[in-house]
């Protein structure tokens, strides 16, 4: 589950639109797919441009691949908890075919069943790579590898999953909700590079420096680092 959740008034608010079977329904979804842009927008921030790849790897190349690998990863997978079935053997599921089903004539089912197909991808590459290790794949004995989609795809799912929420919202009276503005936070990844960045300008200024034969107090001092 997501960080993100919501007060014990914004649960109630949603009680009173959509009643008390759909409405925290409603709310944990929304606040699945408000979590999922947020994290789709920090690995954006962080890996959308060569020069900000060449920042990562400039300072911790290793630890920035396992980073951007391990958050690709987990948005597949949260793409694909949404895209779930309403029931999956004996366990009730969180997802869009749940919303879906509660909500019959007012809920966009063209829009559930579009962001299922652009889903496949994600589905397969969980099922085979992701929560099991296929013996064919692991031993690559298979020609074509699985694949793990592309930025449009991931973004086309994401629009998906917006208008599904939106629309069911617009049906009871609620506005939409733009769900790329509000998962913008402070202290992002945009706030590292920021530090990355200074730290490359501090660190070369003082290699300048001892080029030239200057020196200042502290320029060799070693940070502390925490335990």
């Amino acid at each position: 589950m997501g960080v993100c959740k919501s007060t014990p008034e914004v649960l109630q608010d949603c009680v009173d639109t959509f009643g008390a079977d759909l409405g925290p329904v409603y709310d944990a979804l929304y606040n699945e797919v408000l979590w999922l842009h947020a994290k789709w927008l920090e690995y954006r921030k962080l890996y959308e441009s060569p020069e900000r790849v060449a920042l990562l790897n400039a300072t911790a190349p290793f630890f920035f691949a396992v980073a951007q690998d391990t958050l690709w990863h987990d948005v597949l997978l949260h793409i694909t908890r949404l895209t779930d079935p309403a029931k999956t053997g004996r366990h009730q599921n969180l997802s869009l075919r749940r919303l879906a089903d509660m909500t019959p004539g007012k809920c966009d089912t063209a829009a559930v069943d579009e962001a299922y197909e652009q889903a496949a991808f994600a589905r397969k590459y969980r099922d085979k790579h992701l929560a099991h290790s296929d013996l064919e794949l692991s031993l690559h004995a298979v020609a074509e590898p699985l694949s793990q989609g592309n930025r449009e795809a991931i973004e086309g799912i994401l629009a998906s999953f917006a208008t599904v929420l939106n629309g069911v919202a617009s049906a009871y009276g609620r506005h939409g909700t733009p769900f790329r503005d509000l998962a913008s936070t402070p202290g992002d990844g945009r706030s590292l590079l920021f530090h990355l960045a200074l730290s490359q300008l501090v660190t070369s200024g003082r290699e300048q420096r001892a080029l030239n034969g200057e020196y200042r107090d502290g320029d060799y001092e070693q940070p502390v680092m925490p335990v």
